[in-house]
């Protein structure tokens, strides 16, 4: 079964989250921009998909109830939120938001 706002794919979840796939996710820009590198590093959140009023976003600790109202007020739109592991989250930084030593220019 799939999300049909959020296309994502359903396949186990953590605590109650779902867990998702952030290996073989295509970020969109737009979903990238929602939340500035800096934010997304030192939070370790990641942005994976975009509807008309939700941001979903993947996180170590879903329940972090602090994180999830910074993340809010930044981007200014409802979440929807997963669960990812630190490595996929890790993973996924380095890959969609290079460290500004890391990128090139």
């Amino acid at each position: 079964m799939r999300s049909a706002t959020l296309g994502i794919l359903p396949r186990q979840e953590v605590a109650g989250y779902e867990l998702v796939d952030l290996y073989s996710r295509n970020l969109t820009a737009e979903v990238l921009e929602q939340l500035p590198g800096w934010v997304v590093r030192r939070y370790r959140v990641m942005p994976i998909a975009l509807d008309a009023t939700r941001l979903l976003v993947a996180l170590e600790d879903p329940e972090d109830l602090d994180l999830l109202e910074k993340i809010r007020f930044i981007t200014d739109r409802d979440l929807r939120v997963v669960f990812a592991s630190r490595a996929a989250l890790d993973c996924a930084i380095d890959t969609w938001y290079p460290a500004p030593d890391d990128a090139d220019g």
